[in-house]
């Protein structure tokens, strides 16, 4: 089974009001400023899954504790496979829309009891029904979650790479040995030899090959507690634990230098690299895609951007989708990169956190973002253009972003910038770095832009060129409605950026004939009457 839908409340920054996520694609990129409520969610489930009842007291909003402001995480699962649905925790509490369509929902609710002292209570929902807390429904719940049927794989923003590569049963590479390498050593003669050789130790201390030493200790020992009284001793030994003796497995690593070496001594870059090849390897191993009982394996990692290259970003970032795709394993991640979001084909994977002005939450997810007979063509033409240039991305974590035809008014807008001065004064300055362009590629494709933007209720503004056409007609007349008929969020060169600065030739070289004419208007004095209220209003300028 997997991950349909999740809904937590009261957890850290995430208040009163139920954040609400589509697990559907089986991949989450969970986008917003900083301190919004993104690594939060992967901390509710990490306890959620965990089978822990307490929550400490800075978990819960406010810090308060009591059941009134009880943090809950609810989760709906499908995809039930036979053995899910005979499981003591599911059996009874299966919900069914029909037999394609049956769905288990399990709610846990934290909170302080009087005592001060940690409670969980467990909620099954069936078909809109609450069965809270019935007999042993604790313990079998929490038995779906165990690591031999769900693998909880987390990486933080900042990992010590040491806990991932260390040998050890708990670690990422100590799990994968276990899981890949273990049963082939077992089957080897070495191995075989080693423990007939403990077998023959542990027959020193019993029967007829049993050490004459071991026996003449134990009767100096029964004759003197035969003084005392009636009892007597034996010498004995357990059977030696084969991960106690053997030698440890460690990951060392070779960056074409002479020798290897830990992990530890490499770059922070390399260390991340390993941190997520082995838990693709683990996620990938531990979960078949049709194992019996328990959820989908759960891969949840902060900012998986961090000190990577961004050709290494972008294999992560298909490294991650292909992982959700294969059906092994379910993801979530934060990330402040643009390289994450496949906005055309997994739009419905991207949340969007919102602080709003009251200090309350909202999550941007849609189900579509293109409606109509020609959706596909549009889906399909969206994902050209970010196939092409991933940067438009970068809308998502804009503050003002400004929608144009070209390459050409970009450059023409920074550049008038800059040779006007208008970044020199303290006010302004913010608005140089905080200002993104979106090259739509034509007027026509603005549209396209507009939908995305208005569906995720990213703030926008549009500059495009007239084109011997009304304001209210055509393409003009299309743009204006996408934004509301609210005049003050576009403006219009008329004819075109063209003949406003009075240049001509082919695409290839408009933009360089631009930054030229800029100059040149510039040292005439034109500059600004032609084209200063154009970029004051791209800026948001003073």
């Amino acid at each position: 089974m997997r991950i349909k839908n999740l809904e937590i409340k009261n957890f850290k920054c995430l208040g009163p009001d139920s954040l609400g996520l589509d697990f559907s694609e089986n991949i989450l990129v969970l986008i917003g400023e900083n301190n919004v409520g993104k690594s939060a969610v992967l901390k509710a489930l990490t306890y959620y899954f965990s089978g822990t009842k307490t929550i400490p007291i800075e978990c819960f909003y406010n810090k308060q504790t009591d059941i009134d402001h009880a943090i809950v995480v609810c989760i709906e699962f499908d995809g039930l496979s036979a053995k899910d649905k005979e499981h003591q925790a599911i059996s009874p509490y299966v919900s069914k829309k029909d037999t394609k369509n049956e769905t288990w929902t399990l709610k846990k609710i934290y909170y302080h009891g009087d005592d001060g002292k940690g409670k969980c209570d467990y909620v099954c929902i069936v078909n809109g029904e609450e069965k809270r807390n019935p007999g042993g429904l604790p313990q079998n719940c929490d038995d779906l979650f165990t690591d031999d049927k769900m693998q909880k794989i987390i990486v933080e923003a900042v990992k010590d790479v040491n806990e991932v590569t260390e040998g050890t049963n708990k670690s990422t590479f100590g799990q994968v040995f276990n899981l890949v390498i273990k049963d082939a050593i077992e089957g080897t003669d070495a191995y075989k030899r080693l423990m007939a050789a403990l077998a023959d130790y542990q027959a020193l201390f019993r029967g007829k090959f049993s050490l004459q030493e071991i026996k003449n200790t134990e009767d100096l020992i029964n004759q003197r507690l035969a003084r005392i009284m009636r009892a007597t001793g034996k010498i004995d030994t357990d059977p030696p634990k084969a991960d106690k003796i053997l030698p440890t497995p460690k990951l060392l690593t070779n960056d074409g230098r002479d020798v290897d070496v830990e992990p530890s001594e490499q770059g922070h870059g390399l260390q991340r690299t390993i941190i997520f090849t082995l838990l693709e390897l683990l996620a990938e191993t531990a979960s078949p895609i049709d194992k019996e009982v328990g959820p989908k394996n759960l891969l949840l990692i902060e900012e998986p951007e961090i000190y990577m290259h961004p050709q290494m970003e972008r294999k992560i970032a298909d490294t991650l989708y292909e992982i959700a795709a294969s059906g092994k394993a379910q993801v979530i991640c934060t990330t402040h990169s643009p390289i994450f979001i496949r906005i055309a084909e997994k739009h419905k994977a991207i949340a969007r956190f919102i602080r709003k002005s009251d200090n309350s939450l909202e999550v941007k997810q849609k189900d579509d973002i293109f409606f109509g007979a020609d959706k596909e063509d549009k889906r399909k033409q969206l994902q050209m253009i970010t196939n092409f240039d991933p940067t438009v991305n970068e809308i998502f974590f804009a503050k003002r972003v400004v929608l144009v035809e070209g390459d050409t008014e970009i450059a023409v807008f920074r550049e008038s910038a800059e040779v006007l001065k208008y970044f020199e004064t303290e006010q302004n300055k913010p608005q140089k770095r905080d200002t993104t362009f979106v090259n739509c590629r034509g007027k026509g494709l603005i549209l396209l832009f507009q939908e995305v933007m208005n569906h995720f209720e990213i703030e926008y503004i549009v500059i495009h060129d007239k084109d011997n056409e009304n304001l209210d007609k055509g393409t003009n007349g299309k743009i204006l409605g996408l934004l509301g008929n609210d005049e003050t969020r576009r403006m219009v060169f008329d004819t075109n950026i063209e003949s406003v600065i009075s240049i001509g030739g082919g695409p290839k070289e408009k933009a360089i004939k631009a930054l030229e004419q800029i100059r040149t208007l510039n040292s005439n004095n034109t500059l600004e009457t032609k084209l200063g209220k154009f970029v004051k209003f791209a800026y948001n300028l003073i």
